[in-house]
């Protein structure tokens, strides 16, 4: 399944994992930047709302553009 939710600042996504919120541009040098597992979905955030998508059964979100698996470090 694919939602395509047009944001005016995608920096602004952050993914439940593990208990907390975080940004998926926050990644350790050589980790997958494209493929997060996640306990609580992704959120979006503005100052006068949000909206939260929550996956009950597929811990497995892929943000950005479609791509099954990416494995480069050109973001550093």
């Amino acid at each position: 399944m694919s939602i395509n939710l047009v944001v005016d600042n995608p920096n602004r996504w952050e993914l439940g994992k593990m208990g907390q919120w975080v940004s998926p541009l926050f990644v350790m040098k050589n980790g997958n930047r494209n493929m997060h597992a996640v306990n609580e979905g992704g959120r979006y955030q503005r100052p006068d709302g949000h909206v939260q998508l929550t996956t009950w059964d597929a811990p497995l979100v892929s943000p950005g553009e479609p791509f099954w698996c990416a494995m480069h470090d050109d973001d550093q």
